[in-house]
């Protein structure tokens, strides 16, 4: 498994590199986001107070929006109209509150249990997933979203021991118990389409258990339905590579660990958790630990595990908004066209605004040696009748 240490070490750290990279980019487009972009949804929409603040807390994730920024390969102008999509999808779909009856597929270990880049680890069972399609997939769009919020809070609360932001999961899939029932190709064609372009780039690796002959038909269909960028992330380990890679002591006993089994420990994707009370504030950069072995990352997380707890367990459900059918009229769709138009002019104009500047200063110096060569020219006495106007053009432009 050195060769996989090797390789995901190596996706951590040009991820993380990214991440500094584009950190001014991204907080510009956030103040884009908020000062020109939330306003227009504001109005469009007819939210109230609660609803605005909702917004606004989900705009100021940064680790989100470059998530995002990343998807579109850097390019502003797609971002903002992406954010800007997903965030009336959010207000105009996600319900106020998620019903009692709703269970998360995904369990998110406990804070200690992290991979060797202190990555959460997330644990999905297909045998747990019902035949009622609909359930199924508001619940993997509900945690996906609890994950979203869970990645951020840990980010806050871990401010002080890590430099980079922990920007991804791993996702171990057990197969165990799954049948070709639980294994639907439609559910994964829905969620490629529907939840990973409003959640991209939260999964780092995806480590799949209990692979055997009955799960390859499925798997070959899946080859050819997912991109090659999610086909690179996946990982088929045995059940001493997998602890060789996590340790044991970061994995369940049902996995070979020291950890109580996944029944007994508590899900921090819980969709019925209390709602954290305020959002979280954004991450501060400071230095990291220099060790990368398991004891003095899990010792790093200890230190932490009481303050960690408390907000993981009640993590991310900021007040939504009701339910609200998206508008529109002809009026709206102007109103957010004008609105994109000022945004891309404004984002064009910060971008390239010292070139802009350089060459009208050129063009005004230009215009101002030419017109005094003008003056001292004879064509400028010319009269409609005697000379052409091309004529005094030609002596304005070659007059030395």
């Amino acid at each position: 498994m050195s060769d996989l240490y090797a390789l995901l070490r190596a996706n951590c750290e040009a991820l993380n590199a990214l991440y500094q990279k584009h950190l001014q980019t991204v907080q510009s487009l956030q103040n884009t986001l908020l000062d020109y972009i939330l306003p227009g949804v504001v109005d469009e929409l007819g939210l109230d107070e609660s609803a605005e603040l909702w917004a606004r807390t989900w705009l100021e994730d940064p680790q989100n929006v470059f998530r995002m920024f990343k998807r579109h390969k850097f390019t502003p102008s797609i971002t903002i109209e992406s954010i800007r999509s997903v965030l009336v999808w959010r207000l105009t779909t996600y319900p106020q509150s998620i019903p009692a009856n709703e269970d998360s597929h995904l369990v998110c270990l406990p804070p200690e249990a992290c991979d060797p880049f202190y990555r959460p680890i997330v644990i999905f069972k297909p045998a747990s997933l019902e035949r009622d399609v609909e359930s199924v997939k508001r619940s993997l769009m509900y945690s996906m979203d609890r994950l979203r919020e869970f990645l951020r809070a840990v980010n806050s609360d871990l401010a002080s021991e890590f430099r980079h932001p922990i920007l991804q999961c791993v996702l171990v899939i057990d197969l165990k118990g799954a049948g070709i029932k639980n294994l639907s190709v439609d559910l994964l064609t829905w969620y490629l389409r529907e939840v990973h372009p409003r959640y991209p780039g939260l999964v780092a690796a995806a480590f799949v258990l209990n692979y055997g002959w009955a799960h390859s038909g499925v798997w070959n269909v899946a080859k050819h339905t997912l991109p090659e960028t999610i086909l690179t992330r996946v990982f088929f380990p045995t059940t001493e590579e997998l602890l060789s890679f996590f340790s044991p002591s970061s994995l369940p006993e049902d996995f070979g660990g020291n950890l109580p089994a996944i029944s007994d420990l508590p899900n921090l994707l819980d969709l019925h958790a209390t709602p954290s009370p305020a959002p979280s504030p954004r991450p501060r950069h400071t230095a990291r630990p220099s060790g990368h072995g398991q004891e003095d990352r899990c010792a790093a997380k200890e230190n932490s595990e009481s303050k960690s707890s408390g907000s993981a367990t009640g993590l991310a459900s900021e007040s939504r908004p009701p339910d609200r059918s998206p508008l529109t009229t002809p009026e709206h769709r102007h109103r957010h066209t004008g609105d994109l138009l000022r945004t891309l002019v404004f984002l064009f104009w910060e971008r390239h605004k010292s070139y802009i500047s350089m060459g009208l200063c050129a063009v005004a110096v230009l215009v101002a040696l030419r017109s005094r060569a003008w003056r001292s020219s004879p064509g400028r006495n010319i009269s409609f009748q005697g000379v052409p106007w091309r004529g005094a053009w030609k002596n304005w432009f070659l007059a030395p």
